[in-house]
């Protein structure tokens, strides 16, 4: 895929997910395939109701561009998966819904860009968008029940070792050094967070594993 097509994937991602998910930020459509757009390829044919190998349900062929765009066309899809997308659809708002709830109530969490976050890590995110980031907070502060139900959907286990913390996520933390942000537009992020003032400094040392992500630890 060329730029202007990677851009028009990266918009037709973000209305997807505004229109039929909560909670879930856009992404920069900067015309690249990124780790962002990788990710976010992946969530939204999840919740189109695909089936099978997460890395194959990373490429965009022309199936999933319609499908996309018309999520509850039967022209596009079967029924069979169409009616399993809007199950998790459903069930995706109801937790976004839950979690939002819960942040209101946890200790030490406040708001940016409309995502719940450890409340010391927000000046580290104005900063870096004050000195060249441009990108949005996509997650932050997570309650522990819903870190495990992320696990679950990843490798059907409350923690997968290497990609998914569950209950003992640093996104589960909202005191220092506990707590953690995943943003988009990480490359331009994380050269500015690098020289952030603040302290303790947030990293991130997981690489091409998880680019997105920072926290004292960088884990």
């Amino acid at each position: 895929m060329n730029r202007k097509e990677i851009q028009q994937l990266q918009h037709g991602l973000n209305i997807f997910t505004h229109k039929y998910l909560k909670g879930i930020n856009r992404i920069v459509a900067d015309g690249k395939m990124g780790a962002s757009t990788r990710g976010r390829i992946r969530t939204c044919k999840y919740y189109l109701g695909y089936l099978g190998d997460p890395k194959i349900n990373m490429i965009p062929n022309q199936e999933f561009l319609q499908r996309l765009w018309h999520p509850k066309s039967t022209k596009y899809s079967t029924s069979a998966r169409i009616a399993r997308g809007v199950k998790r659809r459903i069930k995706q708002r109801a937790e976004a819904t839950k979690q939002l709830r819960s942040s209101l109530k946890a200790t030490g969490v406040g708001r940016f860009d409309g995502v719940p976050v450890a409340s010391w890590l927000i000046p580290y995110l104005q900063w870096a968008r004050d000195n060249g980031w441009n990108g949005r907070l996509v997650s932050g502060w997570r309650d522990p029940a819903y870190s495990e139900s992320l696990c679950y959907r990843i490798c059907g286990a409350p923690r997968c070792p290497g990609r998914c913390a569950g209950r003992s996520s640093n996104h589960s933390g909202s005191a220092v050094p506990h707590g953690a942000v995943d943003v988009s537009d990480y490359d331009t992020f994380g050269r500015v967070i690098a020289r952030c003032p603040l302290r303790p400094k947030i990293i991130n040392t997981l690489g091409a594993r998880d680019p997105v992500h920072f926290s004292v630890s960088g884990q």
